[in-house]
């Protein structure tokens, strides 16, 4: 039997994520408190459709005279209805299904009210029975909750056939508030179970994966334990099930824990690598099964709540990505589009509560707020509620509510006086558009450590609360003018951070000449923040090359990693130039030392990812910037992989997961024609060619792929631009299909790639001539003998094009912008 999945989630009384927040739209009424649940389920795992019909019993309370129940049910066909009280039945005089409702902003299900003849009277009990069959749009299962009152499924069956008295009963769940229930069907082999005081662990997958070999299930069980034990919260549930389940539904349901099958081994057979990635990714995971995405555990944040972060602050700056946690005094129900966000923001918003209350007070706080509210709906000013009794002269809730109710997050400027002894701080929200008139404020706990640079001592260090207003001034007489000021020391809040040009100057000169005197995260905040301030002209591009210098002498990961991730700003802004130029200088002469630095021939036996991560970066922008020792390696390696291939010896798996892009790009770079037919010839080694395209160095080459690609031709020339070469070919390429009439591309496709030439012209002349030929397009047959589409007519290409010179005369500017920092910083 093939795999089959049935999901549940959101029936009948639904609720939301942020239950102080719901609209009347989305929150049912108060009239009825629903008691217990007896639900059937009978899936039809034959259909071709995957369907399923079946029937709950829902028992309730009418706590006021009413004649109607209003449920949600979404993706459901009601059947039959029967009401009761007691023996005696209720006629139901109509059934109704309301519409969504019109705000886009909302989402929710289908409102479905039964109407009674009679009046249903305050303090009965009732017991109503719908009949029911799913609905071929929406193949899933809804489960959910009520607003402020508790109920709970008495029994739920699962039945394979219809006819058959086979069923699987499942055991009846705790007295809570929401529910979200999902089982899997499938053949798999079970290991375990490992039996812990907490639970008793199993894990499914197949059987080749469920070895002596593989640790994960011991792993998660100790993981799970150790949990347990720093919550001080049992869990009301005494199984837990690691299941392989290749989707992204359900991934933390009570009781069931669902990985990826490459995620569900930890052991000898994988790299040190993976296995720490794994045995962190099952560590959040499990986190899950408490508290949603509130798991920033101290041990795992270097790795994963950095990265967390630095995400977050990106895309919170954004005027259309940002959203509060919360709409404060309002109604409206925050889309679901904006939950990635929500729950990364959140997590980082708990470590700056950890950090700043200290992790006593956070621990105590967080035991207190899980063992009061577990299994009940809660609001956010529980939790401050819960912090506040350990917390002293500091009101948590007044702190923490802007940051939860306002979008995006604050700029703090820290301007130090030229005398010493006093500094301003000035905030104001952080957005990465030059227009910025907002007036949002926050609360903010600003960490700081002062660095004396003639005897490179700290000389004091401080965490005040910075009040909400504009600006605030802060005595502190150990600032004096040989002392730097590093503010949101150890990344304690979220925000970024800039300086005043002195500060700026003296920290630069610091960081050249011994760097590990400042904190490790702040020194990747300072090449993050520096990147970050020049997008909306707060800053120049001097600022962020001028500090990414000092990495030559830079031998942790996290700053190196902060680094490349803002590198393709450069990259992609830079459309002129080559191996020589001032940028690839730059990124060769930064890169060379630490790639001395690292023997490829032991990557086997690195057991930090952090690590491991720097080294393929390390090894991509060191071969991509003309390094010889890097590109003769790459070659080396790739030879070695193709010997492997050929001989139908297995390969060096750790090459094949994370270097073979970079090793096949260094080989096809060489104008090794043999080498690239090798790749287009096999089809078990054809995917490595959507990497390394973008390193042909003639046309011959591109030709060569073409006519093995044809039926990719789009995708193929997406790819060619990705590097400098690749760009210049491109241009040569397009321009001979496009001579050709297109006769290998549609009508969108030449209106793609033409976009794509305008874009990267090497000077205005370049510009003109593909302009010329974008509007020569609309006599070309692809257009001329298709349907009519209002974006090919000339007025409309020649605003198209107008605009897009506009972008590309601002992205010309950048370029000379980058390029002119660089020979500065020379």
């Amino acid at each position: 039997m093939n795999m089959q999945k049935l999901y549940f989630l959101k029936l009948l009384f639904c609720g939301s994520l942020f239950k102080e927040s719901m609209s009347e739209v989305v929150r049912l009424p108060k009239h009825l408190e629903p008691k217990h649940y007896d639900l059937t389920i009978i899936p039809d795992f034959d259909s071709a459709e995957f369907s399923f019909k079946g029937h709950v019993v829902i028992q309730f309370r009418c706590l006021e005279d009413s004649n109607n129940i209003t449920l949600h049910s979404k993706g459901l066909k009601i059947t039959n209805s029967t009401l009761v009280n007691g023996s005696i039945g209720i006629s139901i005089e109509d059934e109704e299904v309301v519409k969504k409702t019109e705000d886009k902003s909302i989402e929710v299900s289908s409102i479905l009210v039964f109407k009674t003849k009679e009046v249903l009277m305050k303090g009965s009990m009732y017991n109503l029975s719908i009949e029911y069959d799913s609905d071929n749009e929406e193949n899933r299962f809804y489960a959910g909750e009520y607003d402020n009152e508790k109920f709970y499924y008495t029994m739920i069956k699962l039945i394979p056939k219809y006819n058959e008295l086979v069923f699987d009963k499942f055991y009846e769940t705790p007295n809570m508030s929401t529910y979200s229930m999902a089982f899997y069907v499938s053949e798999l082999s079970s290991k375990g179970p490992v039996q812990k005081p907490s639970a008793n662990f199993t894990m499914w997958g197949q059987e080749k994966n469920l070895g002596d070999d593989n640790k994960m299930l011991e792993k998660a069980a100790d993981t799970y334990e150790k949990l347990q034990q720093y919550l001080n919260v049992s869990l009301p549930i005494k199984k837990q099930d690691l299941v392989v389940a290749d989707f992204d539904y359900f991934q933390y349901t009570w009781g069931q824990i669902n990985f990826v099958h490459h995620e569900m081994y930890i052991g000898k057979s994988i790299s040190p690598y993976f296995n720490e990635r794994n045995i962190i990714n099952m560590g959040v995971k499990l986190g899950h099964q408490w508290f949603g995405n509130l798991n920033e555990i101290e041990n795992i944040w270097q790795k994963f709540s950095y990265d967390v972060l630095q995400d977050m602050l990106q895309k919170d700056s954004n005027v259309k990505d940002s959203s509060p946690l919360r709409n404060k005094n309002s109604d409206v129900v925050i889309s679901p589009p904006y939950f990635p966000i929500l729950t990364k923001k959140g997590a980082c918003l708990v470590r700056m509560i950890n950090k700043t209350f200290g992790e006593h007070v956070f621990k105590k706080g967080f035991q207190e707020y899980l063992n009061n509210f577990s299994l009940k709906n809660v609001q956010q000013e529980d939790l401050w509620n819960s912090l506040q009794k350990f917390v002293k002269d500091i009101d948590v809730k007044s702190v923490m509510d802007e940051w939860t109710t306002q979008a995006g997050y604050p700029l703090v400027t820290v301007r130090v006086h030229e005398k010493g002894r006093c500094m301003a701080i000035i905030q104001k929200q952080f957005l990465d558009t030059k227009e910025n008139n907002s007036t949002q404020l926050w609360k903010i706990p600003l960490s700081y450590k002062l660095i004396n640079i003639t005897d490179q001592t700290f000389v004091g260090s401080n965490l005040t609360h910075i009040d909400n207003v504009t600006t605030t001034k802060i005595h502190d007489h150990l600032i004096g003018q040989n002392t730097i000021v590093i503010a949101n020391y150890e990344i304690l809040g979220f925000f970024r951070v800039n300086y005043d040009k002195k500060n700026w100057d003296k920290i630069i000169k610091q960081l050249h000449y011994d760097h590990e005197i400042i904190d490790v995260l702040n020194r990747a905040q300072l090449i993050d923040d520096s990147f970050s301030l020049v997008g909306p002209d707060i800053e120049e591009y001097t600022l962020p090359i001028r500090i990414s210098s000092y990495l030559v002498k830079e031998e942790q990961p996290l700053p190196w990693e902060t680094f490349f991730k803002h590198l393709l700003l450069f990259y992609g802004n830079i459309i002129r130039y080559n191996q020589e130029s001032s940028f690839m200088l730059f990124l060769g002469n930064l890169t060379s030392p630490i790639y001395k630095s690292v023997n490829y021939s032991q990557l086997e036996n690195i057991t930090s990812s952090m690590k491991f991560d720097l080294n393929v970066n390390v090894a991509t922008w060191a071969c991509l910037s003309g390094n010889p020792a890097c590109n003769q390696w790459a070659i080396e390696t790739f030879n070695q992989w193709r010997n492997a291939i050929e001989s139908g010896k297995p390969p060096r798996q750790i090459i094949v997961d994370s270097f073979l892009p970079i090793v096949a790009c260094s080989a096809i770079a060489a104008a090794d024609n043999d080498t690239l037919d090798f790749l287009l010839q096999h089809e078990d080694t054809i995917y490595v060619i959507e990497d390394a395209i973008s390193c042909v160095q003639t046309e011959e080459q591109v030709y060569r792929i073409l006519e093995h690609t044809k039926d990719q031709l789009l995708y193929f020339f997406q790819v060619l631009r990705q590097n400098y070469v690749g760009r210049e070919v491109m241009r040569n390429v397009l321009r001979n299909i496009t001579t050709d009439r297109g006769t290998l591309l549609g009508k969108y496709e030449i209106y793609q790639h033409l976009t794509f030439a305008l874009e990267n012209s090497k000077n205005e002349q370049e510009f003109n001539k593909t302009e010329r030929l974008f509007l020569s397009i609309i006599d070309w047959p692809q257009i001329t003998n298709s349907t009519y589409d209002p974006v090919f007519e000339i007025k409309s290409l020649e605003k198209y094009i107008e605009n897009k010179k506009i972008n590309w005369k601002t992205k010309v500017e950048i370029e000379e912008k980058v390029i002119q920092a660089l020979q500065n910083n020379e």
